[in-house]
């Protein structure tokens, strides 16, 4: 394990220092310049140790990364701002396109607090590498620091911040560089993850397969970055185990390449404290609290394109005998538009699950997407008991089967959805079982402690 302190024999030198530059009748306009040329000298110290020749020798050298002085002073605002707000001993740096409530930030923030909760000392970098959107409503926890690389760059390119991202992993030398769904960060593995590799494990996330227009052509993530980006991997987590089958084959993995991909399932943040007994409780209340009322279907997710809003506005538009319950907002692309009708219910965003199901129960939940790994939305109204109408694309299948929901097929109609809908409707009995099956499989597999678990086990990850 990577020693974090200064070693013994440059306490004192290192001390000195500190106190020699604090008293220097300087201005600080020019401390700044001499903390400038330090900097790479003092990290290299706490974190490998080497000899003091050799580190101003590579500092001084003109193949050295910080040479350019207008990347030299980015970085040094970034590491200062991280100074001035108490990070230290930073051992992960996790990377996401932005800062959302979608489930790939929550997938970041789970690793985040996994870390942290396997080693409370350490302390984590959630880096917004892509663009500068932070939602207000995103959680901010000890020892879990988010970092914008936009408010450290001149201007918003790619090339600026990839570059900001490479220094900001040499300068730190954390355990682990982990990047989720950020085209930032990927450039990064792809151009510099040989180099990088000798300072960090590198990890990334792929989830699912993502299809272009004529839902044929492979697009995304996994299209354009999978094969060139896995070399300096460590591995390449999904949070389901279809794709990770799925690529084995599409890119003909096998041996060490196709071992590096593996699937670390999700927990549902839904699943804590009594959760289990809550949701029963529902359960058993279900059809009580339903009895003589029209039927109430729940929607929650990103109003983009890919999460088919328009098979939902055409199922909405030919079910006007059903209520129809839409949460969220469109983070992608521009605000997907629903039918100003009667049985539609638009609830705008939301940040707990809970507040789903604050204000009434309801007969199912229906799920829409074109493309998906392993939904958190589904990890989470399935904890809160509520059953499910989903087809079975990506991993959602591992999730949703005949005994515990309503799985549908990858490419369903509208009345494919009226169909399982009615017979959720006929058959109360039927529903809670698999509501109650649902249950079964997320206490066995997608709690926080079997996820802490899976991260602990993960080599090279839980340190």
């Amino acid at each position: 394990m990577k020693e974090y302190s200064v070693m013994p024999r440059y306490e004192k030198f290192l001390r000195f220092a500190q106190r020699v530059y604090h008293r220097l009748p300087l201005t600080q306009e020019t401390k700044w310049r001499i903390r400038r040329f330090i900097l790479p000298v003092l990290l290299s110290l706490r974190q490998e140790n080497p000899s003091i020749g050799e580190v101003i020798k590579a500092a001084l050298a003109p193949s050295a990364p910080l040479r350019d002085q207008t990347r030299e002073a980015r970085l040094q605002r970034l590491l200062l701002d991280l100074a001035g707000h108490g990070v230290r001993d930073v051992s992960h740096i996790i990377a996401v396109p932005f800062m959302g409530t979608g489930g790939a930030e929550n997938v970041a923030l789970n690793f985040a607090k996994a870390v942290r909760e396997i080693h409370p000392e350490r302390h984590v970098l959630l880096v917004v590498a892509d663009r500068a959107h932070v939602d207000e409503r995103v959680v901010r926890l000890d020892g879990i620091h988010v970092v914008v690389l936009r408010q450290f760059t001149d201007d918003d390119s790619y090339a600026l911040k990839q570059s900001l991202l490479y220094d900001l992993i040499l300068a730190i030398k954390p355990e682990v560089f982990h990047n989720i769904n950020s085209e930032v960060g990927w450039n990064v593995i792809i151009e510099s993850g040989e180099r990088l590799k000798r300072v960090a494990k590198l990890f990334a996330s792929i989830f699912a397969f993502q299809f272009g227009e004529d839902g044929k052509t492979k697009i995304g993530y996994a299209a354009y970055f999978l094969q060139p980006g896995l070399p300096p991997l460590t591995a390449l987590l999904s949070d389901n185990q279809r794709f990770v089958k799925d690529a084995r084959v599409e890119y003909g993995l096998t041996g060490e390449r196709a071992e590096k991909l593996k699937a670390i399932y999700n927990p549902s943040r839904a699943s804590t404290d009594d959760w289990r007994a809550q949701a029963l409780d529902r359960i058993s209340r279900r059809h009580t609290e339903l009895a003589g009322k029209r039927p109430a279907f729940l929607w929650a997710g990103r109003l983009d394109k890919e999460k088919r809003i328009d098979l939902l506005v055409k199922l909405v538009q030919e079910c006007p005998h059903f209520d129809f319950y839409i949460y969220g907002q469109a983070v992608v692309d521009s605000e997907e538009q629903l039918p100003n009708l009667p049985n539609v219910h638009v609830m705008g965003p939301f940040a707990s699950p809970l507040e789903l199901i604050a204000e009434r129960p309801y007969t199912g939940f229906i799920f829409t997407s074109k493309w998906e790994g392993m939904p958190n939305i589904l990890l989470e109204v399935g904890a809160l008991g509520v059953p499910i109408v989903a087809p079975t694309v990506g991993g959602v299948g591992e999730l949703v089967s005949e005994p515990s929901g309503y799985p549908l097929p990858e490419k369903p109609t509208a009345e494919d959805y009226r169909e399982a809908m009615e017979s959720m409707i006929a058959n109360p009995a039927a529903v809670e079982a698999r509501a109650r099956a649902m249950l079964d499989l997320i206490d066995g597999r997608h709690t926080w402690p079997r996820f802490v678990e899976q991260v602990k086990g993960l080599e090279g990850y839980g340190i």
